[in-house]
């Protein structure tokens, strides 16, 4: 063992993870400052330092404790980030090692370098680690595998009589379907769990099934309501179930409409209900992506020949960068894509304008020579 660097030896990784234990609340503003929403709101979600965006405040540190001690956080879609390293790795786009030095070098750049017997030995003590890790994340896949079949078969038909609630919330926000894809199902009785996990109740739920881009089903999407028909006055009461992660989502969306067959032409967008609202009002096929984030990645399956990307107009530009960066990589597939925004001014008080905003513009125009006839 020495004391001195040397470019021959190795960083002593579990040194750097011990030093650096209860410090992250110190390093990751350091190395990170653009999460520094996140970390003024422990606990609290916030937009995404990755895919910010409208219906993307789904970013946070677990708490302020484990922050401290680990330097965990999470994101909705991202996924979750066990410690400070693999958030540095996430946030930067750096490797494990490129974490390990620059918080090495923020400590001070005094850790110990291994000999090779201690680094074998940390190695098989780091593989041990990994092999537990591995068999509680296919316990978790398992739990959240059961979950959403339970979710599914709890649920009814959205023209179901007991579907009722869900109906009104559709009519409420200005949808009047006649049609009801098969993906949307209205479950009676969803638990209901607060940002720590906390478990607060049950209530009634739309369901909308995200599958994967190979069209295996993923997760699931809950919108919470209430018996009348009105959102449930929660913090979040649009939430994706948790899934098995060993089944990706990146390039999924929510298939809505007659599925199969596969639309020749095809309509994409961020929201169920800015999707659903593309199709009342330009009679194409939509689905919806969930977020910014999951739109940019989306894969169109086999047989589709054009897509039109429903972008929302939000003051951060997000929505629309992402359909640029969508609608350049189907060019590159050789697949037709266009792009259609909401036009004019986003309204003051306002964070942004999508499709169902147009709709019931579109909607109240209609209604108002009747009213004042």
């Amino acid at each position: 063992m020495t004391s001195t660097r040397s470019t021959a030896g190795h960083l002593d990784v579990e040194e750097i993870k011990r030093q650096a234990k209860n410090r992250w609340d110190a390093i990751l503003p350091a190395l990170a400052p653009n999460l520094s929403e996140a970390f003024d709101r422990f606990g609290k979600h916030v937009a995404c330092p990755v895919h910010s965006g409208k219906t993307e405040r789904n970013f946070r540190a677990i708490s302020s404790a484990r922050f401290a001690q680990d330097g965990a956080m999470a994101c909705n879609t991202c996924g979750t980030f066990a410690d400070g390293f693999a958030v540095l790795q996430w946030v930067n786009n750096w490797s494990f090692m490129e974490a390990v030095k620059a918080v090495d070098e923020w400590l001070g750049g005094t850790v110990r370098i291994l000999s090779p017997e201690d680094l074998a030995k940390q190695e098989a003590a780091r593989t041990a680690t990994r092999q537990a890790q591995a068999r509680e994340q296919r316990a978790r896949n398992l739990r959240a595998q059961r979950n959403l079949n339970t979710a599914w078969k709890g649920s009814v038909s959205m023209t179901d009589p007991a579907a009722e609630p869900a109906r009104k919330y559709l009519a409420k926000r200005g949808l009047h379907l006649t049609r009801y894809s098969g993906e949307m199902r209205f479950n009676p009785k969803m638990s209901y769990t607060d940002e720590g996990g906390k478990f607060k109740g049950y209530h009634p739920a739309i369901l909308a099934r995200f599958r994967c881009a190979n069209g295996t089903p993923g997760s699931i999407l809950r919108i919470y309501i209430t018996p009348a028909g009105d959102k449930l006055a929660v913090p979040d009461p649009k939430k994706m179930m948790s899934y098995n992660e060993d089944v990706p989502l990146t390039g999924g969306a929510i298939r809505l409409g007659p599925v199969p067959p596969i639309p020749r032409i095809l309509g994409i967008a961020e929201g169920l209900e800015t999707a659903l609202a593309a199709t009342e009002l330009d009679g194409i096929i939509c689905w919806a992506a969930f977020s910014a984030g999951m739109l940019e990645a989306f894969e169109p399956p086999a047989g589709v020949e054009k897509v039109v990307i429903y972008a929302d107009l939000d003051r951060s530009n997000r929505g629309y960068e992402a359909a640029l960066k969508l609608i350049e990589r189907l060019w590159d597939q050789g697949i037709t894509a266009g792009i259609r925004m909401p036009s004019g001014e986003i309204p003051a008080g306002m964070k942004g304008v999508d499709w169902l905003d147009v709709l019931n513009e579109q909607n109240a125009a209609r209604e108002a020579p009747r009213k004042a006839a």
